[in-house]
Protein backbone atom coordinates (compact mmCIF):
# COMPACT_ATOMS: atom_id res chain seq x y z
CA UNK A 1 0.00 0.00 0.00
CA UNK A 2 2.93 2.46 1.01
CA UNK A 3 4.49 1.64 -2.20
CA UNK A 4 1.92 2.11 -4.45
CA UNK A 5 1.24 5.76 -2.86
CA UNK A 6 4.77 6.51 -3.31
CA UNK A 7 4.38 5.49 -6.84
CA UNK A 8 1.45 7.81 -7.27
CA UNK A 9 3.63 10.64 -5.80
CA UNK A 10 6.17 10.34 -8.01
CA UNK A 11 4.02 10.62 -10.90
CA UNK A 12 1.68 13.60 -9.72
CA UNK A 13 3.93 15.81 -11.58
CA UNK A 14 3.42 14.12 -14.82
CA UNK A 15 -0.20 13.60 -13.70
CA UNK A 16 -0.78 17.07 -13.56
CA UNK A 17 1.24 18.37 -16.65
CA UNK A 18 -0.98 15.94 -18.75
CA UNK A 19 -4.17 17.03 -17.43
CA UNK A 20 -3.33 20.84 -17.96
CA UNK A 21 -2.58 19.97 -21.65
CA UNK A 22 -5.86 18.40 -21.73
CA UNK A 23 -7.69 20.89 -20.39
CA UNK A 24 -6.22 23.78 -22.37
CA UNK A 25 -6.77 21.03 -25.50
CA UNK A 26 -10.25 20.91 -24.63
CA UNK A 27 -10.90 24.64 -24.18
CA UNK A 28 -9.57 25.45 -27.32
CA UNK A 29 -11.41 23.17 -29.48
CA UNK A 30 -14.69 23.92 -27.57
CA UNK A 31 -13.69 27.71 -28.44
CA UNK A 32 -13.57 26.69 -32.17
CA UNK A 33 -16.96 24.70 -31.71
CA UNK A 34 -18.47 28.00 -30.59
CA UNK A 35 -17.01 30.22 -33.16
CA UNK A 36 -18.22 27.92 -36.05
CA UNK A 37 -21.42 27.26 -34.43
CA UNK A 38 -22.60 30.83 -33.72
CA UNK A 39 -20.33 32.62 -36.53
CA UNK A 40 -23.58 34.06 -38.17
CA UNK A 41 -23.85 36.01 -35.28
CA UNK A 42 -21.35 37.32 -34.70
CA UNK A 43 -20.85 40.91 -36.16
CA UNK A 44 -17.45 42.20 -36.83
CA UNK A 45 -18.56 45.38 -38.68
CA UNK A 46 -17.71 48.16 -38.40
CA UNK A 47 -19.43 51.72 -38.86
CA UNK A 48 -18.22 55.16 -39.71
CA UNK A 49 -19.13 58.50 -38.80
CA UNK A 50 -22.97 59.57 -40.04
CA UNK A 51 -23.73 56.46 -40.99
CA UNK A 52 -26.98 54.97 -40.30
CA UNK A 53 -28.13 52.35 -38.13
CA UNK A 54 -30.47 50.81 -36.00
CA UNK A 55 -30.72 49.53 -32.46
CA UNK A 56 -31.77 46.90 -30.75
CA UNK A 57 -34.53 48.03 -28.34
CA UNK A 58 -32.95 45.49 -25.33
CA UNK A 59 -35.54 46.49 -22.59
CA UNK A 60 -37.76 44.77 -24.55
CA UNK A 61 -36.34 41.20 -24.27
CA UNK A 62 -37.91 40.05 -21.37
CA UNK A 63 -41.16 42.09 -21.21
CA UNK A 64 -44.73 40.42 -21.65
CA UNK A 65 -46.04 42.62 -24.25
CA UNK A 66 -42.91 42.40 -26.55
CA UNK A 67 -44.52 42.05 -29.32
CA UNK A 68 -46.48 44.56 -29.74
CA UNK A 69 -43.46 47.12 -29.16
CA UNK A 70 -40.79 48.03 -31.60
CA UNK A 71 -37.42 45.40 -31.78
CA UNK A 72 -35.63 47.93 -33.43
CA UNK A 73 -35.22 51.80 -32.42
CA UNK A 74 -33.52 54.34 -35.04
CA UNK A 75 -32.34 55.05 -37.34
CA UNK A 76 -29.45 56.78 -35.38
CA UNK A 77 -26.41 58.68 -37.07
CA UNK A 78 -22.54 57.17 -35.99
CA UNK A 79 -20.64 59.52 -34.04
CA UNK A 80 -17.30 58.29 -33.38
CA UNK A 81 -16.29 54.39 -31.83
CA UNK A 82 -15.15 54.41 -28.55
CA UNK A 83 -11.90 53.00 -27.64
CA UNK A 84 -13.72 50.08 -26.01
CA UNK A 85 -15.54 49.31 -29.33
CA UNK A 86 -18.57 50.65 -27.76
CA UNK A 87 -20.87 53.72 -30.50
CA UNK A 88 -21.75 56.77 -29.77
CA UNK A 89 -24.94 57.55 -31.58
CA UNK A 90 -27.07 61.05 -32.07
CA UNK A 91 -30.41 61.46 -33.22
CA UNK A 92 -31.32 62.71 -37.02
CA UNK A 93 -32.87 65.72 -34.59
CA UNK A 94 -28.91 66.09 -33.57
CA UNK A 95 -29.72 64.83 -29.80
CA UNK A 96 -26.32 62.95 -28.70
CA UNK A 97 -26.51 59.70 -26.47
CA UNK A 98 -24.97 59.76 -22.96
CA UNK A 99 -23.72 56.32 -23.53
CA UNK A 100 -22.10 53.96 -25.73
CA UNK A 101 -24.36 51.32 -27.96
CA UNK A 102 -22.30 48.08 -28.01
CA UNK A 103 -21.75 46.86 -31.25
CA UNK A 104 -23.79 44.01 -31.11
CA UNK A 105 -26.78 45.61 -30.60
CA UNK A 106 -26.77 47.87 -33.91
CA UNK A 107 -27.91 47.24 -37.69
CA UNK A 108 -26.95 48.76 -40.66
CA UNK A 109 -29.51 50.80 -41.64
CA UNK A 110 -31.08 50.74 -45.22
CA UNK A 111 -32.90 53.51 -46.49
CA UNK A 112 -35.86 53.28 -48.79
CA UNK A 113 -33.38 55.26 -51.87
CA UNK A 114 -30.69 52.47 -51.20
CA UNK A 115 -30.16 51.23 -54.94
CA UNK A 116 -30.08 47.37 -53.46
CA UNK A 117 -33.51 48.05 -52.11
CA UNK A 118 -34.84 49.12 -54.98
CA UNK A 119 -32.86 46.40 -57.09
CA UNK A 120 -34.82 43.75 -54.76
CA UNK A 121 -38.04 45.27 -54.79
CA UNK A 122 -37.96 45.33 -58.55
CA UNK A 123 -36.93 41.76 -58.21
CA UNK A 124 -33.87 41.61 -59.79
CA UNK A 125 -31.65 39.70 -56.90
CA UNK A 126 -28.15 41.47 -56.20
CA UNK A 127 -25.99 39.12 -58.42
CA UNK A 128 -28.66 39.76 -61.32
CA UNK A 129 -29.58 35.75 -62.01
CA UNK A 130 -33.01 36.29 -62.86
CA UNK A 131 -33.98 38.22 -66.40
CA UNK A 132 -37.12 39.96 -67.53
CA UNK A 133 -38.52 39.53 -70.49
CA UNK A 134 -40.12 43.14 -72.82
CA UNK A 135 -43.32 43.29 -70.72
CA UNK A 136 -41.01 43.29 -67.46
CA UNK A 137 -41.96 40.46 -65.68
CA UNK A 138 -39.66 37.88 -64.55
CA UNK A 139 -38.69 34.97 -67.45
CA UNK A 140 -39.49 31.61 -66.12
CA UNK A 141 -36.93 28.65 -67.47
CA UNK A 142 -38.09 25.62 -69.60
CA UNK A 143 -37.94 23.32 -66.56
CA UNK A 144 -39.77 25.51 -64.14
CA UNK A 145 -42.56 25.64 -66.89
CA UNK A 146 -43.16 22.13 -67.10
CA UNK A 147 -43.09 21.49 -63.40
CA UNK A 148 -45.93 24.02 -63.36
CA UNK A 149 -47.61 22.73 -66.04
CA UNK A 150 -47.60 18.90 -64.23
CA UNK A 151 -49.11 20.65 -61.31
CA UNK A 152 -52.52 19.19 -60.49
CA UNK A 153 -55.10 20.33 -58.51
CA UNK A 154 -55.47 16.78 -56.86
CA UNK A 155 -51.69 17.26 -55.37
CA UNK A 156 -53.15 19.86 -52.83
Amino acid sequence: MLALRTRQIERRPADIQEAAQRLRASRFRSKAEFEKRYERRFYREEYHPDELVLVRNSRIANDLGRKAKAKWLGPYAIVRRTKGGSYVLRELSGAMSTQGISATRLLPYISRDDPRLIELAQGLPVDGRVELDEDGDIDVDEDEETRLESFDEEDL
